[in-house]
């Protein structure tokens, strides 16, 4: 249906941005369900998202195995499961590479076939919580919809770094899941808002406002992809004296600083990397 959207501009098909998938194969690994991963690939080609809820035993999902969720597609995201205290529920899977984060999907609220109201708990039902955020963020932001349209692919990938990277972090999450986040609504409708509302005029990508200074320096950096990109502050011998990773917003100047008023003075230079690119700047501390 997306594809048929697509390729009619739309008088076709549907403009489907994100999918659940609560169930799964445990005890596989994708050469055991291989079309199955390349199901996921050919999804996120045309621009869908997938959120797949991982097992419901503590398990390393790496060591038991678990289709789709060991799936190395880019174009997924595979949710464990927390309760309403930001603690992960013991029987939810987990893994460093594979486990992306986790949602809420204990004690959820349900409707019955009898009209009755219900409370559920398990993967299945922190997943969808990943998907929907996926779908509410798609309503607000006229660019992503563009770009979903015309780049669907980069959009999907551009999406999944918003949901992963405006997560809260939890320490029952830190080093068995990929991020050791809990997903937050509102902090990735925030920073989506950032990127759809920026006006600015592009210029250089990356600027120092300050290259002459006694201490505070000023950079903008405006990256034509989103994601996690590495700073490093070095002085003319190479040596380096500090680094960052930070996360960036394309087509928005994302302005930070820093303090150099402890460094000797000289000739300084700021280099950024990531996306295979590098920027380098040069500043003076006086």
């Amino acid at each position: 249906m997306k594809r048929d959207y697509l390729n009619s501009g739309g008088k076709k098909g549907a403009f489907i941005v994100s999918s659940n998938l609560s169930a799964g194969f445990n005890g596989t690994f994708p050469m055991d369900l291989p079309i199955v991963c390349q199901a996921y690939d050919s999804l996120g080609s045309v621009g869908i998202l997938n959120s797949v809820a991982t097992v419901n035993s503590n398990d390393d999902i790496g060591i038991t195995g678990d289709i789709p969720g060991l799936c190395p597609s880019e174009y997924m995201i595979c949710v464990t499961n927390t309760d309403r205290y930001d603690r992960k529920v013991t029987e939810s899977g987990y893994n460093q590479t594979h486990v992306d984060l986790g949602a809420c999907g204990e004690s959820i609220p349900m409707v019955g076939i009898s009209g009755l109201i219900t409370e559920e708990s398990g993967t299945s039902f922190a997943s969808p919580h990943v998907a929907g955020l996926i779908s509410l963020l798609y309503q607000f932001c006229s660019k992503i919809n563009i770009l979903n349209k015309t780049d669907p692919a980069l959009a999907a990938k551009a999406m999944k770094e918003i949901v992963l990277s405006c997560g809260d972090e939890l320490s029952t999450l830190k080093n068995i899941t990929a991020t050791g986040k809990r997903i937050n609504a509102l902090t990735a409708l925030q920073y989506l808002n950032n990127y759809c509302s920026d006006s600015t005029i592009k210029l250089d990508i990356l600027l120092i406002l300050n290259n002459l200074t006694t201490g505070n320096i000023l950079i903008k950096f405006n990256p034509s992809q989103f994601g996690t990109y590495h700073l490093q502050l070095y002085d003319n011998l190479g040596r380096i004296l500090d680094d960052w990773d930070i996360n960036f917003v394309p087509d928005n100047y994302n302005t930070f600083q820093t303090d150099i008023s402890a460094y000797a003075p000289g000739v300084y230079h700021l280099r950024v990397d990531g996306k295979g690119q590098k920027w380098v700047k040069s500043l003076i501390k006086i």
